[in-house]
């Protein structure tokens, strides 16, 4: 018998992996097209809270 990792917590920790994956992809592309959600928006470039 070995003590590695449960069969069953293997595709859970997979799945909880490419969440996150996704969750870091999803923040990315938001913080690439701001600007431009920014600019078709019409707002100032004063307005930003989300860019330093």
């Amino acid at each position: 018998m070995t003590h590695g990792i449960a069969p069953r917590r293997i595709p859970i920790l997979a799945i909880v992996l490419v969440s996150y994956l996704m969750i870091i992809l999803d923040i990315s592309i938001m913080i690439t097209a701001l600007s431009k959600i920014q600019d078709a928006l019409g707002f100032p470039d004063e307005s930003s809270h989300l860019m330093p």
